[in-house]
């Protein structure tokens, strides 16, 4: 697989921590026993902080649940921002955050791999890394279709 035009792969974070398989089916003709390594460069992980989310939703009601009349912006740009964190991925070993790639099957969780060869699990727990896989492969395909032959396995 050749390296996307955008060198950045933003994956966003999985609404459920508890989701034990793929999101969707495999394409047609995927073979599941590929072993897919996609090329990214940087990755960065987006979490959301439910502290600051629970803060602001407290400006927009009252105690009793009600929307309050906005005569003002209570909430800000910058309040919102700080609901999502995003953190660029670097390899625990050379501290590399460029060039990095995922690598897995599809519905297996994917494994970061930096261009030194170090290799580390997706941050964020299982299900966070089988997502992380089965949108990479979903954007290969999309953009780039099926490979013309099988990848080793």
């Amino acid at each position: 697989m050749t390296e996307p035009s955008d060198s950045a792969a933003r994956i966003g974070a999985l609404p459920t921590a508890t989701w034990n398989g793929p999101l969707s089916p495999p394409p047609p003709g995927l073979d599941l026993r590929w072993i897919w390594q996609i090329p990214f460069g940087t990755i960065t992980v987006d979490s959301y902080n439910e502290t600051e989310a629970v803060i602001n939703e407290g400006r927009l009601t009252d105690p009793s649940g009600r929307a309050l009349p906005i005569t003002g912006p209570p909430v800000t740009a910058e309040d919102l921002a700080r609901e999502i964190t995003t953190t660029t991925i670097a390899c625990p070993v050379c501290a590399t955050t460029a060039d990095l790639s995922l690598r897995g099957r599809w519905g297996d969780p994917a494994e970061v791999l930096c261009p030194c060869g170090h290799q580390w699990p997706v941050p964020g727990g299982r299900a966070y890394a089988i997502g992380a896989m089965t949108h990479a492969i979903t954007l290969a395909i999309a953009q780039q279709g099926l490979p013309p032959a099988a990848p080793s396995s």
